[in-house]
């Protein structure tokens, strides 16, 4: 598994499986603005089954990230750029 190097959300799929990267901490690139600035979160792959979801997306998996004292759910897709992290 490629860790520390940025990729799209179906490059993480196809090295790990959707149920490997569950639990595995990640980067993922939200926005890219005009002046080449990148919004970025960081949170944890979670399982689909265990959020809440109002409106499936088509998303591949999906990333918690805490902010402002509550919890959020950023959708990863196939082109969404990535970085996997590992945690020691």
């Amino acid at each position: 598994m490629i860790t520390g190097k940025t990729i799209t959300g179906i490059e993480a799929v196809n090295q790990v499986g959707h149920s490997g990267l569950i639990g595995m901490h990640c980067v993922v690139v939200t926005n890219v603005r005009g002046d080449g600035q990148l919004q970025l979160r960081f949170g944890v792959i979670v399982a689909p089954k265990s959020c809440v979801i109002d409106e499936p997306d088509g998303a591949l998996f999906y990333v918690e990230y805490e902010e402002n004292d509550d919890f959020y759910l950023e959708s990863v897709f196939a082109d969404t750029q990535i970085v996997l992290l590992e945690v020691v």
